[in-house]
């Protein structure tokens, strides 16, 4: 699974980084159009919006997630026994993964329904198709669910739920236990 999961968190990261470049050159290109030639960019609002910010936030999930550095509240959770420490995070990642399914089967559903009619909004200029961007959610958090489940299989195996960068050790002695 590792080997699957990793080249895709790195191709997430990769994208996600792209977007944000280029949602950040798009919208100064906006803004001296703009201020400079008193022109605007039309159509910027709709894809920073819809595309940049949609690929962005979804995939930014599931590189996160791949990473296990989610935000956390250990304040209490340090103060706990070591194997209280471990139900609660048990319980933690069960409801993580239930809410990540349902919230990924809830999207991909409303991207079935948006490919169906061929989604498009209006960007002042014409249409601009946006059913791709339903995808991109809902793979962006079923991954980040699939993260999570890998995690969790991980955890009850007796592996620690580190992500990516610190497995090299854990990963060979996991593949020699096989």
């Amino acid at each position: 699974m590792i080997h699957i999961l990793r080249p895709l968190s790195k191709l997430s990261d990769f994208f996600s980084s792209l977007a944000t470049t280029l949602m950040m050159l798009h919208i100064l290109a906006g803004v001296i159009m703009r201020v400079v030639f008193h022109i605007p960019l039309l159509g910027t609002n709709v894809i920073v919006a819809y595309f940049y910010m949609t690929i962005l936030v979804f995939l930014g999930v599931f590189v996160v997630s791949s990473r296990n550095e989610q935000i956390r509240a250990d304040v209490v959770a340090n103060l706990l026994p070591k194997t209280v420490r471990c139900v609660t995070d048990s319980i933690s990642e069960i409801i993580t993964l239930l809410f990540l399914g349902a919230l990924a089967w809830g999207l991909a559903d409303a991207a079935l329904q948006k490919t169906r009619i061929h989604a498009q909004v209006d960007a002042v200029f014409g249409y601009i198709s946006v059913w791709p961007v339903y995808w991109i959610t809902a793979i962006g958090i079923g991954l980040a669910a699939v993260m999570v489940l890998w995690r969790m299989v991980r955890t009850y195996r007796g592996l620690t739920p580190t992500h990516f960068a610190d497995e090299q050790v854990e990963l060979a002695d996991w593949e020699r236990d096989q």
